[in-house]
């Protein structure tokens, strides 16, 4: 029978509203600064190519085993490396475990099949390798954010059912004591497309680099796998009867994680997977909602050496058990939040019928207008208009009413400067 599901109010984590819009000195001078003075360290060790990796772990006693720990960074698919997350490293050599950080290869030099063979043969490797530094191959977790999440889920995922990635089927990946998976967005569907561009047409709002090159790419990206159910954890369960995977992927529980005030992956999106872990398996997981938290405050914390955030991180890994039923944790001071089950489920209901003649008024005003290349993504393609701007218009209701009554006056007026202009000629 499948283990109960329960909320948990907790109250002790007031401290965290209002530290989400503290600013972090976060720069790859820093990162790299960091990178260089660290001593318990092994860098760049091949594991599968030219892909390497760096082992964080005590040089000084690699006799007693450790927990390990593999961290898989995000970056929205484009950007990111180990050394970018040096502190998350040595934060995990401090606190007693083995860290592995790798690098895979990105878009566009590599698909996401690609990513989930480096995340896959990182995992393997680790599993291989891991005791000459101390760490023990059968208390192995990973942690990961982001683009991470996803790759690490459709990994985990993949292998656990023997599927195909790049023409070749997964082996059974070695067993998972735990997976920490923190804001990953689990679909390419029409509401989070619509979710991380906020209606405004700008990838930059979801991508952690501020580079317009990068932010090109990930628009490229989107268009690619937009819809693609190959590249969804959730899609791919789906396909699967109730409580028709019995080996729990190979993984002790997983930890999903969102947080409040994250504006670039729908909560949705975490809800949707669990619902489907939960349906066809009997999995252990745990669901942690944190109060006042932007996408990647966490980790940006981390590497600006926060001790609030290496703490909320550290006690993520700790406090979760493999064997503990499964669970909702809802850190806020909010004692009214719904079963997370209950409303997991997303209807695909378009109720904004308006959402067509909106977004094309926009499209062709502004090509007419000359703000064609303010909104690079969504005013280029009727596409995605019709596709994705359902959810849009739902979110941005006002957003597209308001720009319409400003594009509105804009033509108002300078036909009255126009009209003017001649008046005063003749």
């Amino acid at each position: 029978m499948k283990t109960s599901l329960f909320i948990k109010f907790i109250f002790t984590l007031s401290f965290i509203f209002g530290l989400y819009a503290q600013e972090f000195n976060n720069s790859p001078e820093n990162d790299m600064e960091n990178y260089l003075s660290v001593v318990n360290i092994e860098k760049d060790i091949l594991y599968s190519g030219d892909r390497t990796l760096d082992i964080y772990y005590n040089k000084d006693d690699v006799k007693r085993p450790k927990s390990v720990i593999i961290h898989i960074y995000g970056g929205s698919w484009v950007s990111g490396n180990k050394i970018t997350y040096t502190n998350i490293g040595s934060l995990l050599e401090n606190e007693d475990y083995v860290a592995v950080l790798p690098n895979y290869i990105l878009f566009p030099n590599g698909s996401i099949d690609d990513m989930v063979d480096d995340i896959y043969k990182a995992i393997e490797w680790t599993y291989t390798n891991i005791a000459k530094y101390g760490g023990n191959p059968n208390k192995i977790s990973i942690s990961a954010h982001s683009a991470g999440a996803h790759i690490t889920a459709l990994a985990i995922i993949k292998a656990a059912l023997n599927l195909s990635n790049n023409g070749a089927t997964l082996s059974s990946l070695p067993y998972l004591e735990k997976v920490l998976l923190l804001n990953g967005p689990y679909i390419f569907d029409q509401e989070f497309l619509a979710y991380t561009l906020q209606g405004t047409g700008s990838t930059s709002n979801a991508t952690v680099t501020s580079d317009p090159a990068q932010q090109l790419l990930l628009q490229k990206l989107m268009v690619q796998y937009y819809n693609n159910a190959d590249i969804s954890p959730i899609e791919i369960l789906k396909g699967y009867e109730n409580n028709s995977i019995t080996n729990h992927f190979n993984v002790g529980k997983f930890t999903f994680v969102y947080t409040s005030l994250d504006n670039v992956v729908p909560e949705s999106s975490a809800k949707k997977l669990i619902s489907e872990i939960d349906r066809t398996s009997e999995t252990h997981y745990e669901y942690v909602y944190l109060e006042g938290l932007e996408h990647a405050t966490m980790v940006r914390g981390i590497r600006a050496k926060s001790a609030e955030y290496e703490n909320m991180y550290i006690d993520l890994l700790r406090n979760t058990d493999s064997n503990s039923n499964n669970e909702v944790h809802n850190f806020n001071n909010n004692n009214n939040r719904n079963n997370i089950i209950n409303d997991s489920r997303i209807s695909d209901n378009i109720i904004n019928l308006n959402f067509k003649t909106n977004g094309m008024f926009l499209f062709n005003n502004q090509i007419i207008s000359g703000d064609y290349s303010k909104t690079p993504f969504l005013v280029r393609s009727e596409f995605l208009f019709t596709e994705i701007m359902p959810r849009a218009s739902i979110r941005q209701g006002l957003l597209f009413r308001g720009y319409k009554l400003k594009l509105i006056r804009s033509v108002n007026a300078e036909n009255v400067e126009r009209q003017t202009s001649r008046a005063s000629a003749s």
